[in-house]
């Protein structure tokens, strides 16, 4: 018989190829799958909430596993053993005993994405910021920002084209705040496409450097489609910070 567990991690992105198992090049499922799999002495699969993309990051992550122990959950020296022999890249914080039917993507209610700007160089923050040193107005990028709540349709914003069965994304946040010398932006939906953030993220960047006007960003989103020029902001600066399920699943 079978259990499932859904796993609580986190993991710092420059050093893999994305979330998903790529053929030949390193992945945050392929390190999880192949260490869990030595230490259960069986083969486990790894099933993520979510893809990400190469060098993102993410502070919060769930995957769901099953596997023939039933103790995972309640064995002190489990995430000890997993987090020793996993990459320094890679921590498990938790492991949540769950009914069969919940699924790390499926079940997950919403997801939360944060970016982070650096506006000047930053030896703590390398790797784990975009360096803009061009001056950003940050009441134009939240004019900008509430225009991406008004809508639903981000087809222009992905780079998935027209592969995908719906690019329909329900916003529930979209803002920018100033700490120090960075600014952060969170947004918050039930899905994204691929490369959304980050071409959102580009795309605000542009409006705060007055390159463009914020009214331009709800033009983009209502022509539905790619447009011509494409300001993608760096991996680095991303992070996937929230997955929020039912609350009756107690995480």
């Amino acid at each position: 018989m079978l259990h499932r567990y859904f796993l609580q991690l986190s993991y710092h992105g420059a050093e893999f190829s994305g979330w998903q198992f790529q053929p030949n090049a390193p992945s945050v499922q392929e390190s999880l799958e192949k260490t869990l799999s030595a230490i259960l002495h069986e083969k486990i699969t790894v099933v993520g909430c979510g893809r990400t993309d190469a060098g993102v990051h993410a502070s919060e992550y769930f995957a769901h596993i099953d596997a023939t122990r039933d103790d995972l959950h309640s064995d002190p020296q489990f995430i000890f053993r997993l987090n020793k022999s996993l990459p320094d890249s890679i921590a498990v914080h938790a492991i949540y005993s769950v009914p069969e039917n919940m699924h790390a993507r499926f079940s997950a209610v919403s997801r939360t994405y944060t970016y982070v700007i650096t506006r000047k160089k930053n030896a703590i923050h390398h790797g784990l910021a975009w360096e803009v040193h061009e001056p950003l107005n940050i009441d134009l990028m939240n004019e900008a920002a509430r225009i991406i709540l008004e809508h639903e349709d981000f087809i222009s914003f992905s780079k998935t084209g027209g592969t995908m069965k719906t690019s329909i994304c329900r916003i529930t946040a979209s803002s920018w705040k100033e700490e120090n010398e960075k600014l952060i932006y969170t947004i918050t939906s039930n899905r994204f496409l691929r490369n959304m953030v980050r071409m959102v993220v580009g795309t605000l960047a542009e409006v705060g450097k007055g390159s463009m006007p914020p009214q331009r960003v709800k033009e983009l989103l209502e022509a539905k489609k790619q447009p011509s020029i494409l300001y993608i902001a760096p991996a680095n600066g991303l992070f996937l910070s929230r997955i929020c399920y039912p609350e009756s699943l107690n995480l």
